[in-house]
């Protein structure tokens, strides 16, 4: 599965990024993925390939298809996607399957700021545990 960013565009609902999507199997067409957000949170819009890397992971996963593109990827991302590969493969061994990542790698940038921490109470179980 090759990932390749198709840009940016203005579209009715808001803004519009885009990626070119070529699967590696025969007879198979490109397609293109995209994210949509209202013109007011286009600046929270990546304009990295991690978007597309993320949607890509399981279909690949469910196929068994390399990921490659040939634009950076946050080491640290490659780490977590790596992790969550090896769970999710453990919990679906017949369905689900590790698969390489082929991108270069960039330092990711030393965390600034204040050292704080979030927390979101939505009253369920998992809320009580964080407590």
């Amino acid at each position: 599965m090759i990932l390749t960013p198709a840009g940016t565009r203005e579209s009715p609902g808001g803004v519009t990024l885009a990626f070119e999507v070529r699967r590696e199997q025969p007879d198979t067409e490109p397609f293109e993925l995209q994210f949509e957000v209202p013109a007011p949170h286009a600046d929270f819009l990546s304009t990295g390939i991690e978007p597309a890397l993320i949607a890509a992971l399981f279909p690949a996963m469910a196929t068994g298809e390399t990921i490659r593109t040939a634009h950076p990827v946050s080491s640290r991302l490659a780490y977590g996607l790596r992790q969550i590969m090896d769970y999710f493969q453990l919990w679906f061994p017949d369905k689900l399957q590790t698969v390489p990542i082929e991108a270069p790698r960039h330092q990711d940038s030393p965390a600034t700021g204040s050292r704080t921490t979030g927390m979101f109470f939505s009253g369920g179980v998992d809320s009580f545990y964080t407590l």
